[in-house]
Formats: C-alpha cells, sequence, structure tokens
C-alpha cells in the first residue's frame, strides 16, 4: 500500500509538472525539492529538462520516460499492485 501511495504522489507531480509547461517545446527548469532518504533528507534540486523525468520501476533500475509515458507508467503499476500483488 506505500508503494501505491507513493505512485500516486508522483503522478499527481507529473500531472502538475505536465499542466506548468503546458507541452510547450522550450519548457523552463523547474526548481523542487528531493526525497533523497526515505523522507528524511530532502535537497534542492532544478529540473534542467522537465519534459522527461527518470522514475524508480523496481529493483533498482530507473527508466527515462516522457511525462506522458511515465504517467501510462504509474497508472499500469498501481493497477498490478491493486490487482497482483495485493
Amino acid at each position: 500500500e506505500k508503494e501505491i501511495l507513493e505512485y500516486a504522489q508522483l503522478r499527481s507531480k507529473l500531472q502538475m509538472i505536465e499542466t506548468q509547461s503546458d507541452g510547450a517545446a522550450d519548457a523552463k527548469p523547474i526548481n523542487t525539492l528531493v526525497d533523497i532518504s526515505h523522507q528524511t533528507i530532502y535537497c534542492n534540486a532544478t529540473i534542467s529538462n522537465p519534459r522527461t523525468v527518470y522514475v524508480h520501476t523496481g529493483f533498482g533500475f530507473h527508466v527515462e520516460f516522457t511525462i506522458e509515458e511515465a504517467i501510462a507508467f504509474i497508472d499500469k503499476r498501481i493497477m498490478f499492485l491493486q490487482n497482483d500483488v495485493l
């Protein structure tokens, strides 16, 4: 359930980024806070290219996705976790 909540939060943040950039080809960098230690340590970060993001897909792998691809992956991952794991 915790993993589902984390993916849902990520989807929400990605949808916000998608709305802010509004599909512009010259999307401006975004300043944000990044969780680097399980919600105990955060650091400032700049997303220089907000059209693509890296998503943890499991087993230590991170995959580069466009925002749209990431949201689609997250939706499938949440469905998998709800239907096949829990």
